[in-house]
């Protein structure tokens, strides 16, 4: 007669081991930053968003809203920027810590939000604490996630989309005001840091994601995601209505010089450069990707695709995955 098994004590050591092993493994991911003397300082997160951040903190400390950056050429406004994330409530912990260790903390902040919304999204899923901490750490410990550390709106949007889907997907499955009302304000907080692509293509994706999951009913899905869009809408009114006036006078408004606004045109085929640049056109002739139509430059720059294209290939592997485990 074989020997009953103590089904919740295994349990509970599964969800101890999970647990651990994610913890473990992002404080290995973390440990460099604990040397005072390094910093997330590459590309865009030093010459930009370490400023621009430590102005903002300086100015959430003394009590004021920032609306206006004064040391960007002759000052711009920061309410209507939405990459600058004003209301961004990582933001308070550059008031909370020394800004050097704040700074760090921020982008330490975003690994922890994209593990626990990849963990509840597997969750949701039926998926055990082992399988859950496995999609968790794939997710967070990517090639893809730790490679845009250099950007922390790119790796916040990352992060806080991951987040949203898991709610999204709850919101949509189980209905009630709490889980809509935390799917809104986890979509509001993906545009609150900074970056509406995520935001968009989020909402997107979770949206393709429940209405093609088997057996939903497609009616009840488009009412949920009605609310949950109203709502989130809503919550990013501070967000989109100054972003939405200001946008007329700003460059890209009015399309900047004659040579940028040429650049928006390019023929269908040299779509497929996005996978083989320079496939239709020399490096020597000109912006030799489609994407460079967002520059005046003509030198290649790789990584700026990669930034919509990731989070687009990611969510596209949560549809490929659904209704498994």
């Amino acid at each position: 007669m074989p020997e009953p098994t103590d089904k919740p004590n295994e349990a509970r050591w599964e969800r101890a081991t999970a647990r651990i092993l994610v913890g473990a493994a992002l404080v290995i991911l973390a440990a460099p930053l604990g040397d005072p003397s390094q910093q997330i300082a590459a590309r865009d997160a030093g010459r930009m968003l370490y400023p621009l951040k430590h102005f903002l903190a300086d100015e959430l400390g003394s009590g004021r809203l920032p609306a206006w950056n004064p040391y960007v050429g002759l000052g711009e406004p920061l309410v209507s920027s939405v990459v600058a994330g004003v209301f961004d409530p990582l933001n308070l912990l550059g008031v909370a810590l020394p800004f050097s260790w704040g700074f760090k903390a921020m982008h330490l902040a975003c690994y922890l939000v994209a593990a626990l919304g990849v963990w509840l999204w597997a969750r949701g899923r039926r998926l055990s604490q082992a399988s859950a901490a496995t999609a968790a750490l794939a997710f967070t410990l990517s090639g893809y996630a730790t490679g845009i550390a250099n950007n922390f709106v790119y790796l916040r949007g990352l992060a806080f989309a991951a987040l949203f889907v898991a709610f999204f997907e709850r919101a949509i499955r189980d209905g009630g005001a709490l889980r809509v009302g935390g799917a809104a304000l986890t979509w509001a907080l993906v545009l609150w840091g900074g970056e509406p692509q995520s935001w968009l293509l989020s909402f997107l994706f979770a949206l393709i994601l429940a209405l093609t999951e088997p057996g939903a009913e497609r009616r009840t899905v488009l009412v949920r995601t009605g609310f949950v869009g109203l709502l989130g809408a809503m919550l990013c009114a501070p967000v989109l209505l100054p972003a939405a006036l200001d946008f007329p006078r700003t460059d890209r408004g009015m399309l900047g010089e004659a040579a940028v606004a040429a650049q928006w045109w390019f023929a269908p085929s040299r779509v497929a450069e996005l996978l083989f640049p320079s496939l239709l056109r020399s490096s020597g002739d000109g912006p030799n990707l489609v994407y460079q139509a967002w520059f005046a430059a003509g030198r290649p720059l790789p990584w700026v695709p990669s930034q919509y294209l990731g989070l687009v290939v990611l969510l596209l592997a949560a549809v490929g995955v659904r209704g498994r485990g």
